[in-house]
């Protein structure tokens, strides 16, 4: 080692020590700190549901009376788009209702998963903009809204379409994920194989810790609650 080399590591070294020193003599007294209850801790305290879903980057619509048709009307409105908008839903009765609903709406176009995906998927991935499901579960305190998929309403509705619409108003509200394993983790499994907790829009981060919306799955998510949902907290 150099002269030069070995007097840097020295310095360097000689630092250290100081600084170790100095942080010695400055131990904090924890007898005289004051204890903050986390409760008196404003930023601590829970949102409401509604709040939740909004930090969360989910669009909210409250549903009071409303028929099918106002309420597809209102996200329509929400979604905001003046070009035409083609939907892809499920099957069964309520879904075939909706489409019928859909189909009577300026600009709107309605389509239903009632072919193999490998038939549809140039359609979702190209032509399909709005994917509907509907939700039977929420969960307060973080904001998530569990999709259970099924033959009728297969995952693909949830994933693929950059605008996912989450029809929630009959769904039931947990306040927490620990009540909800403990009430409805074992039936959902056992009725259906896999299920969806949805917390956010579709995010990444690139190198740069940015976050990009929108580039795994829907970018925008609209949920439909009722005011029964929001008045019971």
């Amino acid at each position: 080692m150099n002269t030069n080399s070995q007097n840097a590591r020295e310095k360097i070294l000689e630092r250290l020590r100081l600084a170790s020193r100095a942080a010695a003599r400055k131990k904090p007294d924890i007898q005289k700190k004051e204890r903050i209850s986390i409760q008196d801790n404003p930023l601590s305290k829970p949102l409401s549901l509604r709040d939740q879903l909004q930090k969360n980057r989910f669009e909210v619509i409250v549903v009071r009376n409303e028929t099918l048709p106002q309420i597809l009307s209102a996200i329509v409105e929400e979604i905001d788009e003046s070009r035409p908008l083609s939907w892809l839903l499920g099957n069964g009765a309520v879904n075939n209702s909706i489409v019928d609903h859909l189909q009577k709406i300026d600009r709107q176009t309605a389509h239903q998963f009632d072919q193999p995906f490998e038939t549809l998927k140039d359609s979702i991935f190209n032509d399909i903009d709005i994917g509907l499901t509907h939700c039977e579960s929420v969960i307060k305190n973080t904001g998530t809204l569990v999709i259970q998929p099924s033959a009728d309403e297969p995952r693909t509705l949830s994933l693929i379409p950059p605008i996912h619409v989450i029809i929630a108003n009959k769904a039931v509200v947990f306040d927490s994920l620990d009540g909800y394993f403990a009430q409805e983790i074992e039936l959902s499994l056992i009725e259906h194989s896999n299920l969806i907790f949805v917390s956010s829009p579709s995010k990444t981060a690139d190198i740069q810790q940015k976050l990009a919306y929108g580039a795994h799955g829907p970018k925008r998510v609209i949920v439909v609650l009722s005011d029964q949902q929001l008045n019971e907290e």
